[in-house]
């Protein structure tokens, strides 16, 4: 599936972000060099605070950096892996599309339309505006922290203390200033990509898509859509290490008990089993209509065939006797259509298929709260969210 220039939707290109990397030969359109990239980036994010709280408070600066779990999470894990993810989710979603074609689903008559709606979501992909937005939402939120900081008691190598109050020392501003704005802006950024997929899915969903109820899958045929999920497993997973090391410092401090905790570790895994399910949702009205079609059309076939066996039985028909009489053997049971029907799963998704994206979402808040609670409880609770 292209777009009407012949362009394919590859999640993680595009826009003034990647074409900054590309002029400064970070990447090129044949090589997405992530690991490079993501050492790079990492080096921005931690590896200047580090040598700034080496040279400002020596090694025990340095530990306190590395031993905090909110700094490697935030500055090093989730940085490292939205840039490592990029070839991976770029095969998995151009393989995703191109099953529209390769399994029949799109028709010939449809591709113009496919085209169209690819190169909009190009268009949503490569916007400038979209990137600035989510530059000014980053800077915002990282001027915010660090007023935050300023007022609260912040770690050693975040803060010294004076007599006009706290400063931040210079691996504080760094961290406050460059990193958090960099972790910002890849979250928004991703987010926004994973809203245009949504979009993109929601064009599809109005093609003229060759949708069968008796398909082996149980949901037309689109089921192989619903795996998309699990591709953002470590986007998921570094989200939620942020989370988690936020929930551990209040856990430590006290400042969230047992009950809160189990609360915010329900809404976590809702938030983001919702976030990347909400898109399979505009597959509801296609499938729906299939459902309900095949069953209008199964209705007078079915009353046909069965007034048929009445009166082959008994000799006639006890209600509304029909002058002319139908010959059963024309007509073709609908029955293996009627019960394709009727257990048709009308949102392309299998609680199997999100089982990975839970427990990349949970897996982080139980290793936080188990410095803190009884791990038999911890899994409990696990278990029943996962289930659930």
């Amino acid at each position: 599936m292209r777009s009407e220039k012949g362009e394919e939707f590859l999640i993680s290109r595009g826009a003034p972000f990647y074409q900054l990397q590309k002029r400064l030969g970070l990447l090129a359109d044949d090589a997405h060099r992530s690991g490079r990239r993501a050492l790079v980036f990492v080096a921005i994010t931690a590896g200047v605070p580090i040598i700034l709280g080496l040279i400002h408070g020596g090694f025990s600066h340095v530990f306190g950096m590395l031993t905090g779990p909110g700094f490697v999470a935030r500055c090093i894990l989730f940085i490292a892996i939205c840039f490592l993810m990029e070839r991976s989710l770029e095969a998995r979603f151009r393989a995703f599309l191109a099953r529209f074609s390769e399994s029949g689903l799109l028709p010939d008559s449809a591709r113009p339309k496919a085209a169209e709606a690819l190169n909009q979501a190009l268009g949503m992909r490569n916007s400038w505006a979209a990137e600035v937005i989510c530059l000014m939402l980053a800077l915002g939120l990282s001027l915010y922290a660090q007023s935050h900081f300023l007022t609260g008691a912040g770690r050693d190598w975040l803060l010294t203390a004076a007599e006009t109050g706290n400063k931040l020392t210079p691996a504080g501003w760094w961290v406050t200033v460059v990193s958090s704005s960099v972790f910002w802006f890849l979250l928004f950024r991703w987010l926004w990509r994973v809203f245009v997929w949504g979009f993109l899915l929601s064009r599809i969903a109005k093609l003229d898509l060759r949708l069968v109820v008796t398909h082996p899958d149980g949901m037309g045929g689109l089921a192989f859509i619903g795996r998309y999920p699990n591709s953002f497993v470590p986007f998921v997973l570094g989200i939620s290490c942020v989370f988690a090391a936020d929930v551990y410092r209040l856990l430590g401090d006290r400042i969230i008990d047992v009950p809160l905790y189990s609360g915010l570790m329900a809404a976590w895994i809702l938030f983001v089993l919702v976030l990347f399910s909400l898109s399979l949702a505009v597959f509801i009205e296609p499938l729906s209509k299939l459902r309900d079609e095949t069953l209008r059309r199964s209705d007078p076939l079915d009353t046909e065939i069965q007034r048929n066996k009445e009166r082959t039985i008994f000799g006639r028909n006890f209600m509304a006797p029909d002058d002319d009489e139908t010959d059963a053997e024309a007509l073709t049971d609908p029955a293996s259509f009627r019960k394709a029907a009727d257990t048709l799963t009308t949102m392309p998704i299998s609680r199997r298929a999100l089982l990975p994206l839970g427990v990349a979402a949970l897996a982080p808040l139980l290793l936080a709260g188990a410095t803190q609670l009884p791990i038999r409880d911890l899994l409990k609770a696990a278990k029943v969210l996962l289930v659930i």
